[in-house]
């Protein structure tokens, strides 16, 4: 039974990656950029390495519903508009808090690939918001899940252990 529950928990583990649909969120190679065309928003590529202008996001992504809110942005759960079924998450920062940073961070995120760590997809900007577009992770957080179960099992919390220290230690290896 116990090895039920462990291959029980490593396939709920890799739906919350997103692992399943992945090749859903290929944006870059999904025909967004032509889809933008006919839809009259022009994808431009900037100055900045990481960035792509755009004159409307709501153009190419279809925002469903706010999942977050922090100081230097909210994240909206969305889909693109040539694929219902593909969910993204899009992080929307204010250009003028934040803009000294972005091009660190899209690098950062763009250097990482681990099967325990959100997927960088793309990112956008237009006049006033940088739009960062990772895979979206429909787990929630693990601490409401703890707090909402009552607890948790010793098998489940060696499973999710094993991802966090995998993660911690690829990101230690890359120096960030």
């Amino acid at each position: 039974m116990d090895s039920k529950k462990s291959k029980n928990a490593q396939e709920s583990s890799k739906k919350k990656r997103g692992e399943t649909s992945s090749s859903n969120l290929d944006l870059e190679n999904s025909g967004i950029a032509s889809d933008s065309a006919r839809n009259g928003s022009a994808i431009k590529q900037t100055s900045d390495k990481y960035l792509s202008y755009v004159d409307d996001i709501k153009s190419l992504f279809v925002f469903d519903k706010q999942i977050g809110d922090g100081k230097f942005g909210t994240v909206y759960l969305a889909h693109p508009r040539n694929d219902g079924d593909a969910k993204v998450a899009i992080k929307i920062v204010p250009q003028d808090s934040f803009s000294h940073r972005i091009e660190k961070e899209l690098e950062l995120l763009s250097s990482i690939n681990h099967p325990t760590i959100i997927r960088y997809i793309s990112a956008y900007k237009d006049r006033a918001y940088f739009y960062i577009v990772t895979e979206y992770c429909d787990g929630g957080e693990l601490f409401k899940k703890i707090v909402d179960q009552g607890g948790m099992d010793e098998l489940e919390a060696c499973g999710i252990m094993n991802q966090l220290l995998s993660s911690v230690k690829f990101l230690h290896d890359k120096n960030i």
